[in-house]
């Protein structure tokens, strides 16, 4: 599994880092889930301020225009019930 040659499904390799008592980041690395520079960038982004709904469809590969309509409209309405809720707007953008 720690090969990358099994069950990869992250709830099976959170049980096994908590088993092995190692980092679940480690042990993401080291099933192939993650590559080293993947999680270098999730340790330190490189970028601070949060991504507009329409970079974060660039990022993800959404170029559909309709896939892409949709994306940025649930985006949009996740971040205003949040805030209409008082919890904050930047859920969505994390």
């Amino acid at each position: 599994m720690l090969r990358g040659q099994g069950n990869t499904e992250t709830r099976v390799l959170q049980t096994l880092a908590e088993a092995l008592e190692l980092p679940l980041p480690d042990v993401l690395v080291a099933a192939g889930v993650l590559s080293h520079a993947e999680l270098t960038n999730v340790r330190n982004p490189s970028r601070t301020d949060p991504l507009t709904a329409e970079e974060a469809a660039d990022e993800l590969g959404i170029t559909d225009p309709q896939s892409r309509a949709l994306f940025v409209s649930m985006t949009e309405t996740l971040r205003k019930q949040r805030a209409e809720n008082g919890e904050g707007n930047n859920i969505a953008e994390n």
